[in-house]
Order: C-alpha cells, then structure tokens, then sequence
C-alpha cells in the first residue's frame, strides 16, 4: 500500500525541498516536490548507516573515521541536492 502524505498548504509554486535526519545509526535524507495545490511527492530517498551513537556510547566522542564517514555523506547528499535544485 503506498504511504499517504499530509498535504502541504504553504506551497503556492512547485518547489523541491529536502529534510536531513541524523540519527544515531543512520543518516537519512528526502528530497520532495510541494506542488500549489499542497501535494507531496517524493523525488528521492537515501540512507546511510553510519554508526554515530556506537562511538559516543561507548567513548564520549565520535571516531575521526566516523567524522570522515558523515562528512562524506553529507557531501555526496549536498551532489543531491543540488542535481534537485533544492533551495532549502
């Protein structure tokens, strides 16, 4: 069955936007269209498992192969986001 999504009624043009959630085993991103009439139809959605709660919770910190592993995932999102024209 396909996911219903609430209708969006700020979105008076079609725009692209994105949300980023980083969470404690994953990085999660979704890039959407809101159309003028308050539709949401998703363009893309990626993830990955990075897993920044194992090294806090076990050492207080992140590792710098975590860092390095966010930080490319955020860079190859940001090649996303851009390929989508996301704004905001």
């Amino acid at each position: 069955m396909p996911r219903a999504y609430p209708r969006c009624s700020f979105a008076t043009d079609p725009q692209t936007v994105a949300v980023i959630d980083t969470g404690s085993n994953s990085v999660r991103m979704e890039i959407a269209e809101l159309d003028a009439g308050g539709g949401i139809r998703i363009l893309e959605r990626v993830q990955k498992s990075i897993r920044l709660g194992h090294d806090t919770f076990r050492r207080g910190q992140l590792s710098q192969e975590t860092i390095r592993a966010l930080v490319n995932t955020f860079r190859s999102y940001r090649k996303l986001l851009d390929f989508y024209g996301v704004q905001r």
